[in-house]
């Protein structure tokens, strides 16, 4: 639990506007707020909050479709990730998602232009970091089933799976990241007291809530692997 001291109503109202600067969803807000500081009704203060933010109320997420199947539970990081692309935002931003199926790690680049040539050299600036991964799952875009792509993959022994169209959820991994992307980012630009611009804020709330949700910090979730 944080620090409990005695806040005083203006000093509270200055934490919770700090607190809900990037929009973050309730539990978030709450599991971030128990690790720096606490006041009686501290979890009523943020639910209040949340529940007034016109931003927020207006970009709520629909409810997600039931999962068709999941992919087995990775046994290391870069075992397994997953791709995908979000945009155009905002008229003509687009951007490459990756997910490690392991740490649930997430890399967001934007993109001049989505075709393979582009995807490809963003890949090969995470792999220079975290290591090959065996397998890599992606839509069938013919920007990520080109000969191209698949030569990259071949070359680098790299297991290149695609979902098909009818079944787009078995990606789920890359697509959720992708819906909560787009929600993270709408609400922030449309906050008027915001001054992040897309290139500041694309990693910015996003690793903080996955680091929440997982209980785990930069440094557990080990991205470094002993495996062979």
């Amino acid at each position: 639990m944080g620090i409990s001291c005695n806040y005083t109503t203006k000093h509270r109202d200055a934490i919770l506007r700090e607190l809900h600067d990037s929009h973050m969803r309730i539990s978030k807000m709450k599991a971030l707020a128990r690790s720096y500081f606490w006041w009686p009704k501290i979890d009523h203060s943020i639910e209040q909050l949340g529940k007034n933010c016109h931003i927020c109320l207006g970009n709520r997420p629909e409810t997600p479709k039931t999962v068709v199947s999941q992919w087995p539970e990775a046994k290391y990081p870069f075992q397994r990730v997953h791709i995908d692309l979000a945009g155009p935002i905002f008229g003509n931003k687009n951007f490459l998602i990756l997910i490690d199926a392991y740490s649930k790690w997430p890399e967001v680049f934007e993109l001049r232009k989505t075709d393979t040539f582009n995807i490809v050299e963003c890949l090969r600036e995470v792999l220079a970091i975290f290591g090959i991964p065996s397998t890599l799952v992606s839509d069938n875009a013919p920007n990520l089933t080109s000969e191209m792509f698949k030569n990259f993959c071949t070359n680098n022994g790299i297991s290149h799976l695609t979902s098909p169209t009818f079944h787009a959820a078995s990606n789920g991994a890359a697509e959720n990241f992708v819906k909560t992307f787009k929600y993270s980012l709408t609400k922030m630009i449309q906050d008027s007291t915001n001054d992040l611009c897309i290139p500041d804020c694309k990693n910015f709330c996003i690793c903080i809530a996955i680091r929440l949700i997982l209980q785990l910090t930069e440094t557990q979730l080990n991205l470094c692997s002993t495996e062979n």
